[in-house]
């Protein structure tokens, strides 16, 4: 590739948000300033590594070329003062005029020649410019300079058609230069050719390109599998945490005792993704004892770089056993008081009382879905105890699983020990533990109130809390699950439950329900559903996931059917009527006049039947005749009647209609 314009910004230690972050917003704000000033190139590649940021241009012109550019000037009848004062500013004569019209009224116009533009000037004058709109979340100042970067800037290397581009920024002056791996020497690179930069870094012990990395690493981590028969544990965060964290990775493998298995599983796992950035691997589906590090060392002294790192992952491992032999020291029942002295959310009470707050409801939910969980109730208290264990403080993210792990030891029920290492799972797993189902959904709701009482609102589009990602799950957990259950009902439980407990609650749960539906939405898109049929099926008093998901799948059956299509243009008829019908009189059926009225009437105290609307759906006789009775009422009889007493009657007719229909099914928003 023929790269003309290189420019990359060198400094210290980036992090892996910040330069993914930084590789699409200076492209776009690149990008922008191009179009902007009309600069012909053919394509834009930025890379980043744990040092660096790097911008190509390939094809990028020298120079912009003329354009004609046309000048409107004063009408043609304008005084001729008017006319030379034009003339002067443009530093034309009365030949270099045309004339041409402007609706309907003609006007002197100038053509005009512009100057050629040469980009490197163009570069020079804005670069500086454009590097200060990168809108960093967190950035720094470094010396007394105003500018802002990620990380303090060592050099600026910026080189057009092989020539350097000189300007000032954070304190730097763009240079032809830059430098190597710093692990290897930070050797000094002098950029002659444009189009030897990779080389030249990769020379340097530089791999520039993500994706090149992330092929080595691969190559040797397959590599090792086929070796050994087995297979990597994946882990997606810790493989993109690792390449941006070296600029040339070496990947290098080493062991452990397996006196360590002794240790469950998920710590294992944790202390090696978590603490050190390890791959590891199974065999079997058992794990093997042995793991991979990625090093961006010089290697030359291999053996002593892996035996250093079999030592710290021994003593990681060693520190593990020793949180654990402390904790078990104390059983969980017997941590229960140490609860109060743990703050929930600001606001939101202590976990002593969340976790009988989570008791309450998950028996509250259980008898919505006529569970019996009596032989359970003793171990429901103990949900969140193992917060207060050392080993959770060590590994946050292992609350639960350490409290099944913990409750395993103490031979609690199988179904109580999974519930407890379950109860955080955000991408929960299809379950026959129904326990488990319902103490997660509790945790989740729970939390998603204490959050709202405590914060009021979600700030910013991150998600530090997990009160989207817990929305989700909750009613994926419902429809994944079978689970038919009205989150309004329970969120108005788990509400007045922080009330009595004295927690001042001013949440309204219709707010957290319409957050909610904005979740549920994402979902049935994602499911292939459109957003007008998911806003038919969503009614204002009902918010059971699994029944909005069984009326979803029936409503976009039905309405591709020829009934439906049928059914869909008789209410369009309803809807439109309606609008111009709107009244709160009742319905005298003594004064109708037609046998449309009167078989009209009988459809709408059909209507109240349906409480789901999949069985109106379903119901394929009545469809065929509501859809009949609609088009007959509309067609035979005049609802703004000359008598005024039939006119108010048949517009209560159509309003009451409209409102039994809209009760099931919002069509509205389907046919609009």
């Amino acid at each position: 590739m023929m790269n003309e314009f290189i420019l990359e910004i060198y400094g210290e230690e980036i992090p892996s948000w910040a330069q993914r972050f930084a590789e699409k917003d200076l492209k776009d704000l690149i990008e922008e300033f191009l179009i902007l000033k009309k600069v012909q190139y053919s394509q834009i590649e930025i890379n980043s590594s744990s040092r660096r940021i790097s911008i190509s241009i390939n094809k990028i012109e020298k120079e912009i070329p003329q354009s004609v550019i046309e000048i409107r000037g004063p009408g043609i009848d304008a005084h001729e003062n008017a006319l030379m004062g034009f003339l002067n500013k443009n530093n034309a004569t009365f030949k270099d005029l045309v004339k041409k019209k402007v609706k309907n009224k003609e006007y002197f116009f100038l053509k005009k020649k512009s100057a050629k533009l040469r980009v490197n000037i163009l570069l020079q004058q804005n670069l500086p410019i454009i590097l200060s709109k990168v809108r960093w979340k967190k950035s720094m100042r470094w010396n007394s300079f105003d500018e802002k970067w990620i990380r303090p800037i060592k050099s600026i290397l910026c080189v057009f058609h092989n020539k350097k581009i000189v300007f000032n920024y954070g304190g730097v002056t763009s240079s032809n230069f830059t430098y190597g791996n710093y692990k290897y020497g930070e050797n000094k690179i002098i950029l002659n050719k444009t189009n030897n930069y990779e080389k030249d870094l990769e020379k340097n012990n530089v791999i520039l390109s993500r994706k090149k990395r992330q092929n080595m690493i691969n190559k040797k981590l397959e590599g090792f599998c086929n070796l050994k028969r087995s297979k990597l544990v994946e882990n997606k965060d810790l493989f993109g945490r690792v390449v941006d964290s070296i600029e040339y990775p070496n990947v290098l493998f080493g062991t452990f005792s397996e006196k360590y298995f002794d240790l469950p599983e998920f710590l294992l796992k944790s202390v090696m993704f978590e603490k050190q950035d390890y791959f590891c691997f199974v065999k079997n589906k058992s794990l093997m004892n042995s793991f991979a590090f990625i090093s961006g060392k010089d290697i030359s002294k291999k053996k002593k770089i892996i035996k250093g790192n079999e030592n710290v992952l021994k003593a990681r491992f060693s520190d593990a056993e020793f949180f654990i032999k402390e904790d078990r020291k104390k059983k969980l029942e017997d941590r229960i008081g140490n609860l109060k002295e743990i703050i929930f959310f600001r606001n939101a009470g202590n976990l002593y009382q969340r976790a009988e707050r989570i008791q309450k409801l998950i028996v509250f939910i259980s008898g919505k879905v006529n569970l019996d969980l009596k032989k359970f109730y003793k171990y429901l208290i103990l949900s969140n105890v193992d917060l207060t264990c050392e080993l959770v403080k060590e590994f946050p993210s292992l609350q639960g699983k350490v409290g099944g792990y913990y409750a395993s030891l103490e031979n609690f029920p199988n179904e109580v020990c999974d519930a407890i290492s379950n109860q955080y799972n955000l991408d929960f797993p299809k379950s026959d533990n129904y326990l488990s189902l319902l103490m997660s959904i509790s945790q989740k709701v729970d939390g998603i109130l204490g959050f709202f009482i405590s914060y009021k609102k979600l700030s910013g589009a991150g998600d530090p809390f997990a009160i989207r990602r817990s929305a989700l799950s909750i009613i994926k957990i419902c429809i994944e699950n079978n689970l038919n259950l009205d989150l309004i009902k329970i969120l108005e439980f788990s509400n007045k439950q922080f009330e009595e407990q004295g927690i001042t609650s001013e949440v309204d749960v219709e707010d957290i329900i319409d957050y909610f539906r904005k979740r549920l939405l994402i979902i049935f898109n994602d499911m292939g559903f459109k957003g007008e049929e998911v806003q038919t099926v969503l009614i204002k008093n009902k918010f059971n996931p699994l029944q909005l998901y069984k009326d979803l799948k029936v409503l976009k059956k039905f309405i591709s059917s020829e009934n439906g299509k049928n059914f869909q243009r008789a209410i369009k008829r309803l809807i439109s009527i309606n609008e111009n019908s709107k009244v709160q009189n009742s319905i005298n059926v003594n004064i109708f006049q037609s046998k449309e009225e009167i078989r009209l009437y009988e459809c709408s105290q059909y209507l109240i039947k349906f409480e789901q609307g999949i069985d109106f759906l379903e119901d394929k006789k009545f469809i065929i005749l509501f859809t009949n009775s609609l088009n007959q009422f509309f067609d035979k009889v005049k609802v703004n009647s000359s008598d005024e007493k039939l006119k108010e009657n048949r517009k209560a007719l159509v309003n009451y209609l409209f409102e039994k229909v809209n009760n099931i099914f919002k069509f509205e928003s389907l046919i609009r």
